[in-house]
């Protein structure tokens, strides 16, 4: 897990998140004043990625409107299977992430460039 500052930090923070596609290829880009983090993948194609130090086995799909995906540790015994689900609603990004029993949900409101 997350040491307790770094999750004090991340919980007053207000993340910026850029979704493009590019070609055949989905980046999400989260910025925020004291980490930035890049997720690039190609929906439906495995993929690795390393969230906050653990790396994850991951796979990404488009089902009904949302970017749905499945991450497992790499390593058997170290951190959780966790899910993402990216959806866009009026102006709202809504991403809820689910790591065993516990769902977490956050709303991002779309700004002008």
């Amino acid at each position: 897990g997350l040491n307790v500052v770094f999750r004090k930090m991340a919980g007053a923070a207000k993340p910026v998140i850029e979704i493009k596609i590019e070609n055949d290829t989905v980046n999400i880009v989260s910025k925020v004043s004291f980490f930035n983090q890049v997720i690039s993948f190609k929906l439906d194609e495995p993929y690795q990625q390393n969230y906050e130090g653990l790396e994850m086995n991951c796979m990404s799909r488009w089902e009904n409107g949302k970017i749905i995906t499945e991450a497992n540790p790499v390593a058997e015994g170290k951190g959780k299977a966790q899910k993402f689900v990216r959806e866009i609603s009026n102006d709202e990004l809504i991403q809820t992430m689910y790591v065993g029993d516990v769902k977490c949900t956050r709303v991002f409101k779309r700004t002008s460039e």
